[in-house]
């Protein structure tokens, strides 16, 4: 998540949402684990406990998953896995893959 801030930090004045999905059982283990960060996230986190969106629009099957969406609503890239998503070699693929470079 703190990776995540980064990226949106970085990208703040690009078109982009960042939309973080979770599949945790009750909203209050969210809480939790936002309190033990600096600060809330700068974007939205969609609770999912019957993991209606993550598993049935994008067929998520292990976690965490990221997907690059475009505004038509096409998959442009899947990621499998955490990232480093402020990393520099993570960045110019991102850039990338949105026709920013």
């Amino acid at each position: 998540l703190p990776s995540m801030e980064a990226l949106n930090f970085l990208w703040r004045t690009k078109k982009i949402s960042m939309i973080a999905v979770s599949v945790d059982d009750s909203w209050q283990i969210i809480l939790n684990f936002l309190t033990r960060l600096s600060r809330e996230p700068s974007f939205l986190i969609l609770h999912d406990p019957n993991k209606q969106v993550a598993t049935g629009l994008f067929g998520s099957k292990k976690f965490p998953e990221t997907f690059l969406i475009d505004p038509e609503g096409r998959l442009i890239k899947r990621f499998d896995g955490s990232r480093a998503w402020n990393s520099p070699a993570v960045l110019a693929d991102l850039e990338a893959l949105m026709g920013w470079k």
